[in-house]
């Protein structure tokens, strides 16, 4: 798995941080205090309100970015393949974040656990994330809950957490709860493949449904516009409550399909988010 990028990246979230210092980036202004830099005195505060002020600097700071990404049964449907897509897609984020000097953390999810691969700094051991994930496959169940209760005890304090699933299987408000209550800002990026999106890729007819995950089944029905309408006005509720779950709490939800192109997702729509710098 190879990663490469049109255009430089600088690196992923808001840094700034809520503590002051001299930095790069001017944040506020507050009176003069003794011992304060006289080098950061403002004249021009000090011409329209005849006080000394001095000037406060935002302080940039590295990120703890920890990446989890669902690897359930559900996540090998499509064309192409949710996991495959959404492999590669943490694997551009992982690399844009230690090449911003960030940390970054890579865990895989299934069947209510967690696998980790080790926490890196710097871009020189990448290639061995990358061959981690190019290896690993989309398999079991989801118990999303259970996966990300199991990690949120590793889960380093005041960091970002950027979980890739589709999901589809649980409870997504417990999900966010869980990561928050971990001290976590918290994005969620919903694969979804092109035949979830447009059912009718599938085609009509009699058709026999299967569990993806479980193999329960069969489920035999009709496919026709009315079981289309009704699976697209499901599918738009829960990705609205998966939305409010997340940006309620100060959290974002990004909505990705497995054949969009990575440059696409990363140079155009989360750049002009801000998600990416």
């Amino acid at each position: 798995m190879r990663v490469q990028h049109a255009e430089p990246f600088s690196g992923i979230g808001d840094r700034r941080s809520k503590k002051h210092g001299s930095g790069m980036e001017f944040a506020d202004h507050r009176p003069y205090q003794f011992g304060d830099d006289i080098r950061h005195l403002d004249s021009h505060a000090y011409s329209r309100l005849r006080q000394h002020h001095v000037k406060l600097f935002s302080l940039h700071q590295s990120l703890e970015i920890t990446l989890l990404i669902d690897t359930s049964a559900s996540m090998a449907f499509g064309t192409p393949e949710k996991y495959r897509f959404a492999a590669s897609l943490g694997a551009a984020l992982s690399y844009i974040g230690l090449a911003g000097g960030d940390a970054v953390t890579v865990g895989t999810l299934a069947e209510g656990r967690v696998a980790w691969f080790y926490r890196l700094t710097g871009v020189q051991r990448s290639a061995e994330l990358f061959r981690w994930l190019e290896r690993k496959r989309a398999s079991g169940s989801t118990d999303l809950v259970g996966a990300v209760r199991a990690a949120a005890g590793s889960l380093p304090p005041s960091g970002l957490v950027v979980l890739m699933s589709d999901w589809l299987g649980g409870d997504n408000d417990a999900v966010v709860r869980l990561l928050e209550a971990a001290g976590q800002e918290v994005v969620g990026v919903q694969v979804l493949a092109p035949e979830e999106l447009e059912p009718e890729l599938l085609g009509a007819g009699a058709a026999r449904l299967y569990d993806a995950e479980t193999g329960e089944g069969p489920l035999a029905m009709s496919l026709d516009r009315s079981v289309f309408e009704r699976y697209r006005s499901e599918l738009g509720a829960l990705r609205e409550d998966l939305s409010r779950a997340l940006t309620r709490r100060g959290g974002r939800y990004f909505a990705v399909r497995s054949d969009q192109h990575l440059s696409r997702v990363l140079l155009h729509d989360w750049r002009a988010a801000g998600f990416l710098w």
